[in-house]
């Protein structure tokens, strides 16, 4: 059964997507947090005071984005590839709603 407004079978698709690809990208940022805030700079920043928030912003922040990057461009393809299975199966098919690989013109 389908619900006849296609942008809410949209969003159960994504929030079953989001729900089932957010582990993973959980556990790199913890792993990143854990490890960068026993490095020598960060030590260096609490011994003279600096704010956690400062700490969190400048130091650590800045030196996990680049891995968090990554695996969400990573996990982006894995959604793709998720949409393509869900739509070949016949579960998503709204016919207002453009997939990533039609052109409209």
């Amino acid at each position: 059964m389908r619900p006849e407004n296609p942008m809410i079978s949209f969003l159960v698709i994504f929030i079953a997507l989001a729900v089932v690809s957010w582990p993973g990208l959980a556990r790199l940022v913890r792993g990143q947090a854990l490890a960068i805030r026993e490095r020598e700079y960060v030590e260096a920043a609490r011994a003279i005071g600096v704010s956690h928030w400062q700490i969190a912003t400048r130091h650590m922040l800045r030196n996990m984005l680049s891995p968090i990057i990554v695996a969400v461009t990573v996990d982006l393809a894995s959604v793709i590839l998720a949409e393509a299975t869900f739509e070949f199966s016949g579960h998503w098919h709204p016919a207002s709603i453009s997939e990533l690989g039609t052109y409209d013109c």
